[in-house]
Order: structure tokens, then C-alpha cells, then sequence
């Protein structure tokens, strides 16, 4: 959270700032430059979807969609400095340029004893950086990276100052920010973790026993471009098992 430390260390000083600051990481603009002249390479030799993977497209505006119907949202987290109150009231999520990227907007609160409360509007910026297949349930989770963050306004109300100690509140706040990027981030999709065949019985010239195997799927790649992003998975099938079947009741045993 080195990140916000920087951002918030001047305009708290100052007590009140209108003027908005960015800081974006310089390693995600040499990563952003890097996947772009990949995307085009790969592009130009026709290689940019693989042809022998599983492929899943899912467009932005139905995350965006998603990400927006609990908002606007409100939960308390606690930092090194003590408890905060945390305000999101807008979601953005983009799938271009190789990168996806989530975008929380809202406010930050500490109260102290007494009336003094510190508050700050400002930006969170992640950029989705995995996508995970959940063993137990199937379900595409995305996972993102702190890439920066926007002050957009910061204010002290009250007496005394307490900019040190929300300064270090806001500082060891990182894997609560992580989790809020990543819980924002919702992937419509879930994929069957077996197969089962319930087969076609005794009579009739084509039968086949029933039967079961399970399917595995891992995600080896992630592309971000078209206002989609582009999740291509390896999905192979194990063993097949008998199907234990149970026989039907008939009316007289009912």
C-alpha cells in the first residue's frame, strides 16, 4: 500500500485538496507496452486464440452489470490505525488493451473520539491479473492487482490532527483493498465438474450402461481486448465409471 501512502501524504498535510492525483505503477504501464506488442505479434501470426483450447468470452458490460447491482456499498474494515468505515459507490470494469482493469470509486472514513473524522474520495485501480477455476464449485474466480490509486479529495473536520494516524490506517489496508478489487471482479460463468450419462436402458437395438467421468479444467491463458475478456482453458476428461442406477419403484411397491 506504499501507493496511497505516497498519494495521501500531501494533501493530508495540507488538511484539505481539491485537486485530484494519480499514481499508477510504473512495472503495470512496462507490462501494459509489453502485452500490447504481444497481442499485435500474435495477432499478425494468426496465433492469437489457440484453436485446441477451450475458449470463453465474457463482454464488460455484463460484469459491469454485475459488479454494480450491491452498490452502493458500505462495510468496516480494520487497518493498522484502527477502524474505518469504507463507502464504494461506482464500479467500472474494462477489458481492452490487453488488460483488464476494475475501477472502485468512493470514501474512506476514520472517526476518533470526539467529533474528528478524517474522510477521503478516491479511486481504487486493479488490474485483473488471474483467473481461477474453483475446485469445488466450477466457478471462474478473477483475481486482481493494486496497480493505483486517484485522491480525489481529502478533508479534516474537527479539532486536532490526526493525519499521521490515517495516514498508517490507509497504509495497512492493502489485502482488504485486494479483496474488495477482486470481490467486484464477477465472471458469470461455472463449468461441470463431471459428466454423467444416464444411458438409454435395456430395450432397443443401441444401448449404452450408464455411466460417469469426471472433467478437469485449468485457465492458461487470459486476454483482454474487444471489450471481452478472452479466458482460454485446457480441459481434459478422467476416467469413465459405472453409474450406480437405482430401480424404479413400481405402483405396487409405492
Amino acid at each position: 500500500m506504499r501507493l496511497i501512502a505516497l498519494a495521501l501524504l500531501p494533501v493530508l498535510a495540507g488538511g484539505c485538496a481539491e485537486a485530484p492525483r494519480a499514481i499508477i505503477s510504473p512495472d503495470h504501464l512496462t507490462r501494459q507496452i509489453e502485452d500490447l506488442r504481444g497481442l499485435i505479434q500474435a495477432a499478425e501470426q494468426g496465433e492469437l486464440l489457440p484453436p485446441d483450447r477451450l475458449l470463453v468470452a465474457i463482454d464488460e458490460q455484463t460484469v459491469r452489470d454485475l459488479a454494480r447491482l450491491g452498490l452502493p456499498r458500505e462495510e468496516a474494515v480494520s487497518g493498522s490505525g484502527g477502524r474505518l468505515r469504507v463507502r464504494i459507490d461506482s464500479v467500472d470494469v474494462e477489458f481492452r488493451d490487453g488488460h483488464g482493469l476494475v475501477r472502485l470509486d468512493g470514501q474512506l472514513h476514520r472517526t476518533s473520539e470526539g467529533s474528528e473524522e478524517v474522510f477521503a474520495e478516491l479511486a481504487v485501480l486493479g488490474r485483473v491479473d488471474s483467473v481461477e477455476v474453483d475446485e469445488e464449485s466450477g466457478v471462474l474466480r478473477g483475481r486482481a492487482t493494486l496497480i493505483g490509486i486517484e485522491v480525489k479529495r481529502v478533508g479534516l473536520s474537527g479539532e486536532g490532527s490526526v493525519s499521521r494516524r490515517v495516514l498508517e490506517a490507509v497504509a495497512g489496508l492493502n489485502p482488504q483493498i485486494l479483496s474488495l478489487l477482486s470481490e467486484s471482479l464477477v465472471l458469470p460463468v461455472r463449468l461441470e465438474r463431471e459428466v454423467v450419462i444416464r444411458g438409454t436402458g435395456d430395450e432397443g437395438p443401441v444401448r449404452i450402461a450408464p455411466a460417469r467421468f469426471p472433467l478437469s479444467a485449468r485457465v492458461t491463458d487470459l486476454l483482454a481486448f474487444d471489450q471481452r475478456l478472452w479466458i482460454v482453458l485446457d480441459v481434459s476428461a478422467g476416467d469413465w465409471a459405472p453409474l450406480e442406477t437405482t430401480p424404479e419403484r413400481t405402483e405396487e411397491e409405492s
